[in-house]
């Protein structure tokens, strides 16, 4: 299954919901107000790969999932964008800090 945002093979089944939802824990403990602020797209389909965690069909992989996140956080508290692409990588800082 491609990602539909990037058309390249999905590698980490893990959907937008799931990576959000691990997110908000992390941020939760830092910045609760920014952590309720996350938002995530999430186009289930009825074909594809499932989630690792939740068993839905997905169709956007990781990566997209989360440069959207860390674009969110670069523009709210750049700090944390650079803590969470240390710890949400997903081939995150290849791009950014190549």
């Amino acid at each position: 299954m491609k990602c539909t945002l990037c058309a390249e093979t999905i590698t980490n089944p893990i959907c937008p919901d799931c990576l959000s939802q691990r997110v908000f824990s992390w941020l939760n403990e830092i910045n609760p107000v920014l952590a309720h602020k996350i938002k995530t797209l999430n186009l289930e389909t009825e074909t594809g790969d499932s989630c690792l965690f939740c068993g839905k069909k997905m169709s956007i992989c990781a990566h997209c999932s989360s440069r959207d996140i860390y674009e969110f956080l670069e523009q709210n508290n750049q700090d944390l964008a650079k803590e969470f692409a240390a710890r949400f990588d997903f081939e995150l800082r290849k791009q950014l800090f190549a």
